[in-house]
């Protein structure tokens, strides 16, 4: 049976194939316009709509694929200040409220902050306040509002 051919690249990787097919300096002209545009924040919807680095936190599970938590890096494209990696489960011993020692099944976090974005209080009251979320679920029940501010004074 004769058909169309389908393509299984995607529309990224057919404007990819586009761009690579162009003179280096043609290139180069491009992406330093797109930088400036961005850098400015004069960059069209389009170019950042589907981007995951165009985002207030970016989380990567890498215990999905059996790895443990690394510090990412951060980028020069996007907005992402704020980067989160989960690592696999794994058994360690951990000491309990009571002070006893027992084997539990734990996940490690990592967290890397872009300093030029904020405050490492307010870094650290995020974090604290994340970790209270994890600990605590049921806090994710209540209407955010009626929650108190974690960065006033105490």
């Amino acid at each position: 049976m004769q058909g169309t051919k389908r393509s299984t690249s995607s529309r990224d990787e057919g404007a990819s194939n586009i761009v690579t097919r162009l003179p280096r300096c043609l290139i180069r002209l491009a992406t330093g316009a797109v930088r400036t545009l961005d850098y400015f924040g004069l960059l069209p919807a389009s170019f950042t709509k589907g981007d995951a680095l165009y985002t207030s936190a970016f989380l990567a599970n890498l215990g999905s694929i059996g790895a443990d938590a690394v510090f990412h890096h951060l980028f020069e494209w996007g907005n992402a200040p704020f980067f989160v990696t989960v690592g696999r489960r794994k058994k360690e011993p951990v000491i309990n409220e009571r002070g006893e020692l027992k084997v539990e099944d734990v996940m490690n976090l990592k967290f890397s902050l872009d300093e030029r974005i904020s405050d490492g209080v307010y870094f650290r009251a995020t974090i604290d306040l994340l970790t209270d979320l994890i600990e605590n679920p049921e806090k994710l029940e209540v209407p955010p509002e009626s929650l108190p501010d974690p960065f006033a004074l105490s």
